[in-house]
């Protein structure tokens, strides 16, 4: 998927959906790790963190 709604869309989220999935990416992005549940902050500690940043600069984040 180019953009995160379509990302959304191809996986049929719901706007409520979409808006966490948005708020824990930005989280990430912005280093809010204590923000997320424990388990996600153990996959930012494995390299998520670095694939949200790649997400980030390729406009996959823009709406």
């Amino acid at each position: 998927a180019k953009t995160i709604r379509n990302f959304a869309e191809k996986t049929h989220m719901s706007s409520a959906e979409l808006e966490h999935f948005r708020n824990i990416m930005q989280m990430i992005h912005d280093g809010r790790l204590e923000e997320i549940p424990i388990f996600a902050q153990e996959a930012v500690n494995q390299g998520l963190a670095s694939l949200v940043e790649k997400l980030y600069e390729s406009g996959f984040m823009d709406q």
